[in-house]
């Protein structure tokens, strides 16, 4: 990939007009989260400014990114801004493995470190990076100003693009619900403020739907522009096809000879976009593994989720490139275990708790306790408990864990969130 494909993205931006903002996309955005009467929508949409927005070239470089690379008329029509560090690395967990000492090769592919260069240099990581490079692209595309998303108090989606959002100048606006607290929990609100996103409190789904409207024309009145709506996790076909091109990218560290083709992966199922994108990207691509999704809440609907979620994929990505495989992703494909969920989503689990303990300790590894620790339990469970003598295995680490706030005072924070430090 050169600068060529990346130049092609700028001009297709430019001379298409998307750098004008979009009203009509953004309620468009907003209608598939909250109902809106004619009413509505009609008001948010009256004498709403269409500004012209200035986009920096810079961050459509596309050096090195392999579903371009694979589909080269994607890369005109699919605009991707480069805010994380790719590929991240597939280590051996040589150590634990020893530790265990069931037989079985233990890798572990690093999304923990999608913004880490070094002590001196590290931004805001995880999985939600990959995500959000094709969303603020869409953002920017459709000359969006400000961006909101949904996410629990601890939401690692929502401190992701409030950082991400702040590196493209965008302003962020976070509507957030409660979760059971951890330090992780308490971390991250530090941080989205320190990301200078809004922050508001809405105690249930109903509340925030109201709250989503009401933030829509406050950001109207106030600044002049309709919001870039992002949903949960950032977890539709836009930010799915991230790990469309993470499941290519394994497939080269695979054929590079970084680890064998493993006979499972573990990944993380909670707003369904990772899971949807890898499936969709690892039939494509060519993997073979046996993929266990690992729930983090207990929901039924998730397999028929993804289901859905990876046709609306396939869909977009074969309207761009007609090369993209027509592929299909049936419930046969998807096989998830609630076995490891919990009571309830954020809440810490013993078998968790423990398989913390003993990352931490083999390899120097932090989880989180409401997605990559109970995904690792999962994991350690069929270790456990299956004949794994000579299989590969591996895990994929979602978790950020080297980013502290500089500011720890929460006073600084809206008075809603007080209670949580208290």
């Amino acid at each position: 990939m050169n600068k060529y494909f990346a130049s092609l993205v700028v001009i297709a931006l430019t001379v298409s007009g998307l750098s004008n903002a979009d009203p009509d996309y953004f309620v468009d955005l907003l209608q598939k989260q909250v109902a809106l009467s004619p009413t509505i929508k009609t008001n948010l949409l009256a004498d709403t400014q269409s500004k012209k927005v200035v986009i920096d070239d810079a961050l459509f470089d596309t050096s090195d990114f392999i579903l371009y690379e694979k589909f080269p008329q994607l890369c005109g029509s699919l605009p991707r801004i480069v805010l994380g560090i790719f590929p991240t690395p597939v280590m051996q967990a040589s150590q634990f493995s020893d530790w265990y000492g069931n037989g079985a090769q233990i890798y572990i592919k690093r999304d923990d470190l999608t913004g880490y260069r070094g002590e001196g240099e590290k931004q805001f990581g995880g999985n939600k990076i990959r995500k959000l490079e094709f969303l603020l692209a869409d953002a920017l595309a459709h000359g969006a100003q400000t961006v909101m998303t949904y996410g629990c108090i601890g939401s690692n989606h929502a401190t992701a693009t409030a950082a991400c959002a702040q590196r493209c100048g965008l302003r962020c606006i976070n509507l957030l619900k409660p979760q059971p607290l951890s330090s992780v929990v308490l971390r991250n609100l530090l941080l989205m403020h320190e990301y200078g996103a809004q922050m508001i409190l809405n105690p249930t789904n109903e509340i925030r739907s109201f709250q989503t409207i009401c933030s829509f024309f406050q950001n109207k009145y106030v600044h002049g522009d309709l919001p870039y709506l992002i949903p949960t996790g950032g977890s539709n076909e836009i930010g799915a096809i991230g790990y469309v091109n993470a499941a290519f990218e394994l497939q080269h560290q695979i054929e590079r000879g970084d680890l064998p083709m493993p006979d499972s992966i573990y990944i993380p199922v909670g707003s369904c976009g990772t899971a949807s994108g890898f499936l969709v990207g690892a039939k494509a691509a060519g993997i073979t593994s046996q993929i266990k999704l690992i729930a983090v809440e207990n929901n039924e609907s998730f397999a028929q989720q993804i289901v859905t979620l990876c046709d609306l994929v396939v869909q977009r990505l074969r309207n761009f490139d007609h090369s993209f495989p027509a592929l299909a992703i049936t419930l046969d494909d998807v096989e998830i275990t609630n076995n490891f969920a919990g009571e309830r989503y954020g809440m810490a689990t013993e078998a968790g708790n423990r398989v913390t303990r003993i990352l931490k300790d083999t390899e120097g590894i932090q989880l989180d306790c409401t997605y990559s620790a109970k995904t690792f339990s999962g994991m350690m469970y069929d270790l456990e408990h299956t004949d794994v003598r000579g299989k590969t295995i591996l895990f994929w680490h979602t978790f950020c864990d080297y980013i502290e706030p500089q500011e720890t005072d929460f006073h600084n924070l809206s008075p809603a969130f007080h209670k949580y430090f208290n």
